[in-house]
């Protein structure tokens, strides 16, 4: 720092230099001045009560060496605090300080730019007036009239004549006006009197007393939750949070819906170290259109026992099959088909598991409900002999339908294999055998089974190619799967269907998922795959994969919704994708039966993906099942501004299954969404074309609060869901 002038003190300058802790009493003596100004800069160590204060000044006074004047560029640092002021006076007996003039005060997390300020460094209690203020782990910042900080025990803070909010200064959207507001960190309160809520300066809430978190969680209404629907009307929910300990809450939802009436939901969660679930419960009483009290229960529990072992119970419950489609609030519930009721246990060593299951559904829609599982028991183990692997899946299942329909069904199905890799290729013999023993209640009591093997083998060789800025692969692949036939049709379909037509049914062995039928098999299966990648990028730019199959006997096992396969079919898969640009991409993917000469599915679809954004036009056939375009996106109209859209046409029926579109302003410290979807429900008559529609609007005030529907999600992954 630049002196502004210099006397010939010799003493004082000497006094001015040395550490403040060194004026102790002795050298305040009648042979030393009682009164001693320096010219100079001043950089001096203060020891007050053994905690170091650090001083940086252009001009110091001392008197009787406990009161010191400090003016010109005032910089003083503890290991609390650092401040700056244009002049201060520090009490070294009291440990007190006066600053004046472009004052800046840190404490911790507090900020204070102020005219005035009082602190005691020690207990850190002060005042400061005409200030703006900063908390820089909540983010908030405000001014007020005058500050109050009390000591560090409490750590409460006094705003009077004050405002507080999260965003800037210079782009205040909103903050809370009030008469005094009092922070709590210890218990994470912000507590407001005689307050308002002011949106764009605007006044639009006026409260006499609120308490908010100050971060993280804390018992207080949640911001109200309105919608409309045109089945519901308005639909208004208004949650209360309980902050019941750190690892526990409850929230309680009243909720008015105009054509159903009043009800009430409650969610209670919790969390451990080794525990972990919730318990919720909604209660509609007396619904207006169906006089009937309505009501859904949901419990879900996890416990991790000990390292190796762990368990998982899930529940769920409804009155009624169209409880979710009535009531719903978001479009995976609306749809749901059926609730799943289930118990798991799992216990791991090195090489094998143990797995429990008990399993029971509640079906939502028109089909059948499937077998119960009470209960199932799964062994899987795998391990090495030598140059051969092995593993084994060994299986006991209880099936009930009603109590006089059950099945036992016990499966062992041992598999060895003789991998021989190279670095050039690979060949990859395997044997699986099946043994099926069933005890079947109807139409009597009777003893079914089989006892089958499969044998398969693929081989495949690597060629690779490199240029100068990039490199191709080419794999070729051949497989032979054969599995002899044995009659299966007296035993009963409990878990089985027959797998998706694509590529990799045609490497697959067993046709079917589940136990219950080994579909006899005389394939041979080819591919030929390759990818064209630069030496920059990590993705190929190129990927190609073609396949074909050819039958060499008939399938004589087949189920009620399978093709039939003859001698000599030829089923023919490709799967292409390209990488056009770092941001644009493509994917066709088709599956054709010569059997019948047609293409039996394909998906087609073009991506483009930068950041968070993403649009994504696709078209999806399955023969005699669906036949879909779709249009979803997510997209950043600017810096603040995003819009949302998901549509979804389906040309069997030739109307449109769902149409979605949302529009979403985010800055640093507030958001507002709107979203506007059209959908039908799994209820609708296949005649009946009127799509439902609902309107969702939310607020978000950020450190503050969220007001109306929940939209976020809907932003995000739920546009690219429920495809």
């Amino acid at each position: 720092m630049t002196s502004h002038f210099i006397r010939p003190f010799p003493l004082c300058l000497l006094l001015s230099i040395l550490p403040v802790s060194a004026f102790s009493d002795n050298l305040t003596s009648n042979k030393q001045p009682t009164h001693c100004t320096t010219a100079s800069s001043v950089k001096n160590n203060v020891f007050a009560n053994d905690a170091a204060i650090y001083l940086s000044a252009d001009e110091l006074v001392s008197r009787q060496s406990t009161v010191f004047d400090i003016s010109g560029q005032v910089s003083i640092k503890t290991n609390r605090h650092a401040i700056k002021a244009d002049k201060a006076q520090y009490n070294r007996r009291q440990n007190t300080l006066h600053a004046q003039g472009n004052i800046r005060y840190r404490e911790k997390s507090l900020l204070i730019e102020s005219d005035k300020l009082e602190v005691n460094l020690m207990s850190n209690a002060g005042s400061a007036e005409n200030t703006r203020y900063h908390l820089l782990d909540q983010g908030t910042n405000g001014v007020a009239g005058k500050i109050t900080f009390n000591n560090a025990q409490s750590a409460q803070i006094a705003l009077d004549k004050s405002t507080y909010s999260t965003c800037k200064e210079e782009n205040r959207v909103w903050q809370i006006r009030a008469k005094r507001i009092e922070l709590h960190p210890e218990n994470n309160a912000v507590i407001a009197r005689n307050m308002r809520l002011e949106i764009v300066n605007v006044p639009v809430i006026y409260l006499p007393y609120i308490s908010l978190p100050l971060q993280g969680r804390k018992s207080g209404f949640l911001a109200p939750r309105p919608g409309y629907s045109s089945d519901k009307g308005a639909d208004v929910a208004v949650p209360y949070y309980v902050n019941l300990k750190p690892n526990y809450d409850l929230t309680l939802t009243p909720r008015f819906i105009e054509t159903r009436g009043a009800q009430l939901a409650t969610e209670f969660r919790y969390l451990q170290k080794k525990t972990s679930g919730n318990v919720g419960v909604e209660v509609l009483p007396n619904d207006k259109q169906t006089g009937n009290t309505r009501a859904y229960l949901t419990l879900n529990h996890r416990n991790q026992v000990t390292d190796s072992t762990s368990f998982a119970l899930g529940f769920a419950q409804v009155t009624d099959k169209q409880y979710f489609s009535n009531l719903g609030t978001e479009l995976n519930t609306l749809n749901r088909s059926s609730l799943n009721r289930s118990f798991s246990s799992e216990t791991q060593g090195e090489n094998w598991l143990f797995r429990t299951t008990v399993q029971d559904f509640q079906m939502l829609d028109n089909n059948p409900a499937p077998y119960r599982r009470v209960p199932q028991f799964d062994l899987m183990a795998l391990g090495n002999a030598g140059a051969f692997q092995w593993r084994s899946n060994t299986q006991y299942s209880y099936f009930r339908k009603s109590n006089q329909n059950y099945v036992h069904r016990a499966i062992v199905s041992p598999q060895i294999s003789a991998p021989l890799r190279r670095q050039y290729g690979y060949l990859i013999p395997t044997i699986d055998l099946r043994a099926a023993l069933y005890q079947i209640s109807e139409p009597e009591i009777t003893n079914e089974g089989f006892l089958n093997w499969q044998f398969n083998t693929k081989t495949g060789l690597y060629f690779e190619r490199n240029g100068k800025n990039a490199y191709q692969t080419l794999t070729p692949e051949l497989q032979y799967s054969y599995i002899p036939y044995k009659k299966q049709n007296q035993l009963p379909i409990i878990d089985t269907d027959v797998l998706y037509y694509d590529l990799d049914q045609l490497f697959t062995v067993n046709r079917y998922s589940g136990y219950d039928r080994l579909g006899d098999e005389n394939r041979l299966s080819w591919s030929l795959t390759t990818d064209y990648t630069v030496n920059t990028q990590t993705k190929p730019l190129f990927y190609a994969q073609i396949a074909q199959a050819i039958y060499l006997a008939d399938h004589k096992i087949r189920l009620a919704n399978e093709k039939q396969i003859k001698k000599n079919d030829l089923v023919s898969a490709a799967l292409i994708k390209s990488q056009f640009s770092g941001f644009l991409s493509g994917k066709i993917q088709a599956y054709h039966f010569f059997g019948e000469n047609k293409l039996n599915n394909a998906n087609m679809s073009l991506n483009y993906q930068k950041s968070q954004q993403q649009v994504e036009l696709s078209y999806r056939y399955i023969d005699q099942s669906i036949e879909q375009i779709s249009v979803i996106g997510i997209v950043d109209i600017s810096s603040k501004w995003r819009i949302a859209s998901r549509w979804l046409y389906s040309l069997n029926s030739e109307r449109t299954r769902e149409a979605l579109l949302g529009l979403e302003y985010n800055s640093c410290c507030w958001a507002i969404r709107l979203m506007g979807r059209q959908y039908a429900t799994p209820f609708a008559d296949a005649d009946n074309r009127n799509l439902r529609t609902s309107v969702g609007l939310q607020i978000e005030l950020k450190g503050l609060t969220k007001i109306g529907s929940n939209l976020n999600k809907q932003f995000s992954d739920e546009v690219f869901g429920n495809q």
